[in-house]
């Protein structure tokens, strides 16, 4: 008695399965343009000039927005008496702290200091949550760093001058102090202490972005696969003939 394989296509399976295969393909082309926007934004970067202080200060006077992203060679003193330490910030699975410090910037005029928040890098914390990390900051630093002017978490400094230093903060968004933009310049790695910097400019590179596509178009394609395995069946030859016998 012999076997004949045959498909059998369901309207409701069908229908979920390509509306499935549809859905999963538009994410993986997703993710492709969103690789390639990644790509342009990181070329864009790259072509910028490293911005000096004395440009620093003269584009945030015309153009804030513009600095996003930007490079910055900076010099200056570090304000030793307003220290901030950004928490749960993870490094090769430690637990630590963001230091972030207020820069007075160096320039031609000194009459009138211009201040910047500096993000210097992280350092781990401490066995006991109530004891902050013991931090020593040089006086004067000069530093290469990468911009960063919109799309801040929360953050809410109050008046500085009544608070202890380090002060432990929860997140970054707009930085509430009167004499200081909202900015951060976050310091290259090792540049003060060793301290590793955590931020990335592009959180997700390209590379992610092609890896998710391609998992999504496997997924399109496998859902193919195992619905036409599951509409794949064996008929036996004389249900076969009965069934064409009785519609006949």
């Amino acid at each position: 008695m012999a076997n004949i394989r045959s498909f059998s296509f369901k309207l409701i399976p069908t229908i979920i399965t390509l509306l499935a295969f549809l859905v999963m393909c538009k994410l993986g082309f997703w993710q492709l343009d969103r690789a390639e926007q990644k790509e342009m934004e990181l070329k864009a970067f790259s072509e910028l000039s490293v911005l000096t202080s004395q440009q620093l200060l003269q584009e945030l006077q015309t153009r804030p927005e513009s600095l996003h992203g930007r490079r910055a060679h900076l010099s200056g003193d570090i304000d030793l008496n307003q220290v901030w330490l950004v928490d749960n910030k993870t490094h090769n699975g430690r637990v630590g702290y963001s230091v972030v410090v207020k820069l007075r910037m160096s320039k031609d005029d000194v009459s009138k200091p211009d201040f910047l928040l500096v993000d210097l890098g992280w350092i781990p914390a401490g066995q006991y949550r109530d004891k902050l990390p013991n931090i020593e900051l040089p006086a004067n630093v000069v530093i290469e760093a990468t911009l960063k002017a919109k799309n801040f978490e929360q953050l809410l400094l109050d008046d500085a001058k009544e608070q202890l230093s380090p002060q432990r903060v929860q997140t970054y968004r707009q930085i509430f102090l009167q004499d200081v933009p909202p900015l951060v310049a976050f310091a290259d790695s090792d540049s003060i202490n060793g301290m590793p910097q955590l931020y990335q400019p592009v959180v997700m590179p390209p590379e992610k972005h092609v890896a998710y596509a391609v998992q999504w178009f496997l997924l399109a394609i496998a859902s193919l696969v195992v619905f036409s395995f599951a509409s794949y069946k064996k008929t036996n030859r004389i249900e076969v003939e009965k069934e064409s016998n009785n519609a006949s």
